[in-house]
């Protein structure tokens, strides 16, 4: 069980953000993921890690979104999570005041 966000549309590209629980792998903790589904982006936050890492990792996944990482045959992980990382404030900042 979870939460789900008013989905919204920006650039060209309409998002939903789930909270939800995300169990851990081998030790791992996921923050979250962000997943395309046909023209439909799709960003999962873990539910169960603190506010100031969830709005992080929702900046990150925001910044795959629209840095086009999800629409990337052949992408560069290592690149891409550095861009993301970078970028995150940035789109966390766009969406919370509806910049995006």
């Amino acid at each position: 069980k979870g939460i789900k966000l008013q989905p919204f549309s920006a650039q060209g590209r309409t998002v939903e953000i789930y909270y939800v629980p995300i169990p851990d792998e081998e030790g791992t903790v996921t923050r979250g993921l962000a997943v395309k589904d046909k023209e439909m982006y799709k960003i999962y936050i873990n539910s169960g890690i603190s506010r100031i890492l969830q709005k992080h990792t929702l900046g990150h996944e925001l910044a795959h979104v629209f840095c086009g990482h999800l629409d990337t045959e052949n992408p560069d992980r290592a690149a891409q999570e550095k861009e993301a990382d970078q970028k995150a404030w940035d789109y966390l900042d766009a969406y919370t005041h509806g910049k995006l």
